[in-house]
């Protein structure tokens, strides 16, 4: 019975035996899985804040909007929103000098010829200056900056919570998607980046250890943003590299209230331009997340290594069962755990939308979903971006 269960290599198809290394090699990422979900559902966001106390003096917090200036109208509805809660004591806008539109806030404006040390570009060559001007303000340890994309926002309950209970040197909280819908695809598969930060930012960011780091919401000290600064000189990857340096200089955590508002990628295009972007900023950052963390940057190519092999596996496993003559008890196991892992993924990220709708068409497009995203990587390397500019796509 112990021997039939096993496939015996002497005699069983090659193509079962690829299939078995593939299934194995994601075997241990989709069992971490369950167990940080299993995590997530046990300590709660009011457990996590139980363990927090509130702050004798409150921070001073202040919001951050870096933008291209292709979305001023955005911008202005996310402004007049922050201003509303009456959290921040301030509400800047860092835009180049070519961004004439005049924000209802201040402003901190990248003159066009200002050059980095490093020689950064785009969104890291504006943040840089941004984060010298409000040094030379004089805000320092007693301030918070909460930064936001042009097309991103947070909730009430997330600027009380850096005002109020934040003492790292950085903390980030949890993504939730606004403007669901405009694409179809593009807003199911974002829901994997809900279940990727409540499941692997909560426990990642509780220890000490940021993995995925965004630039919606990341909230920075600001005499620890002046002491990093943002001059990376790389391909994209600024955010985990400034969450990466935090850890190690100062302490980043987690921030248990409130929500980060994103909004999808609003077609295929820029869907899959943003994954490239993604996947080019992990693949070419001149070594810098490599000798930041070792363990972050493996984790990182084993999890693009799985998303090949889980994109070639969702085709392999039909194609054996079908017209391959059939598969060892052992691989129909395996397989079997490591789907139910990866729906009960997709499902963990959908129930945070609250809509029983979603769910289900979660559910039963979550295949689809998966080869969609998984397409992005292959693109990604048979389409390699213009490295000499940053990307940028329409969300809003």
């Amino acid at each position: 019975m112990i021997a039939g269960f096993f496939p015996d290599f002497s005699t069983c198809d090659p193509m079962e035996i690829v299939l078995l290394v593939i299934l194995l090699t994601y075997l241990p990422y989709a069992v971490y899985q369950l167990f940080l979900m299993d995590y997530c559902l046990y300590m709660s966001d009011e457990k996590i804040k139980e363990r927090k106390m509130r702050l004798e003096v409150p921070n001073n917090v202040i919001v951050a909007i870096t933008t291209n200036g292709m979305a001023t109208d955005v911008v202005e509805k996310i402004i007049k929103k922050i201003r509303k809660y009456d959290v921040a004591s301030e509400i800047f806008v860092v835009k180049e000098e070519r961004d004439t539109f005049t924000y209802s806030c201040r402003e901190i404006t990248v003159p066009s010829d200002y050059k980095t040390p490093n020689g950064s570009i785009c969104k890291m060559r504006a943040m840089h200056y941004g984060i010298q001007a409000m040094h030379e303000m004089g805000y320092g340890e007693e301030t918070y900056i909460v930064h936001l994309d042009d097309d991103s926002i947070v909730d009430k309950p997330y600027l009380e919570y850096v005002k109020y209970y934040l003492n790292t040197g950085g903390a980030q909280g949890c993504i939730r998607l606004r403007a669901w819908g405009r694409h179809l695809f593009s807003s199911l598969s974002d829901i994997i980046r809900i279940a990727n930060c409540e499941a692997w930012c909560k426990r990642c960011n509780e220890k000490n250890r940021p993995q995925f780091v965004h630039g919606e919401g990341l909230v920075v000290r600001a005499d620890v943003e002046y002491d990093i600064g943002w001059d990376y000189a790389t391909y994209g990857a600024e955010d985990l590299i400034m969450g990466l340096n935090i850890s190690k200089r100062y302490r980043f955590s987690e921030i248990p209230d409130g929500h980060i508002y994103i909004a999808p990628p609003t077609s295929v295009t820029d869907y899959f331009k943003q994954r490239r972007r993604w996947f080019w900023s992990l693949m070419n950052n001149r070594g810098v997340v490599r000798r930041l963390d070792s363990k972050t940057w493996i984790f990182y190519m084993y999890m693009y290594l799985n998303g090949f092999l889980g994109f070639f596996s969702l085709i392999l496993f039909p194609f054996m069962i079908f017209f391959a003559g059939g598969l060892s008890e052992m691989t129909h196991l395996i397989a079997i755990i490591n789907l139910l892992c990866f729906y009960s993924y997709y499902q963990f990220g959908a129930t945070y939308m609250h809509s029983l709708p979603i769910s289900l068409m979660m559910f039963i497009l979550t295949i689809p979903v998966g080869f969609y995203d998984g397409l992005t990587s292959i693109y990604a390397l048979l389409r390699p971006p213009d490295f000499s500019t940053f990307e940028t796509i329409k969300k809003v």
